[in-house]
């Protein structure tokens, strides 16, 4: 697992907001999700994640490695957003997340 944080500070906000609202293991859940994704013996996830335009929101791109070779072997996966949304941010399409979303409730989404 190799993970890469563009603003630390951000990511410590974001952490702090999930605390205050009670989904700090929501958004935890999802940012391992993301940072051993397609993980095997042979290859490990490099997920680089900065901040999103979304209020508590990221975004990442998640590469894929030959573990011990970082350098000569990243091949990209796929990128997205993990995605606030809840009573101030909907998943509605609407502004501030302009994100349109499936799932019911609070917390983290990864959208692709």
């Amino acid at each position: 697992m190799l993970t890469v944080i563009c603003d630390p500070d951000y990511l410590e906000s974001v952490r702090a907001f999930a605390r205050r609202i009670g989904k700090h293991e929501q958004l935890q859940k999802q940012l391992d999700y993301l940072s051993t994704y397609g993980e095997t013996d042979e290859y490990e996830t490099l997920c680089q994640l900065g901040k999103d335009f979304a209020p508590h929101s990221f975004s990442f791109r998640v590469l894929r490695v030959k573990r011990g070779d970082l350098e000569s072997t990243a091949t990209f996966r796929f990128n997205g957003g993990l995605i606030y949304q809840g009573p101030d941010s909907p998943a509605d399409g609407s502004f501030p997340s302009l994100t349109v979303s499936l799932a019911e409730g609070t917390g983290w989404f990864v959208h692709t």
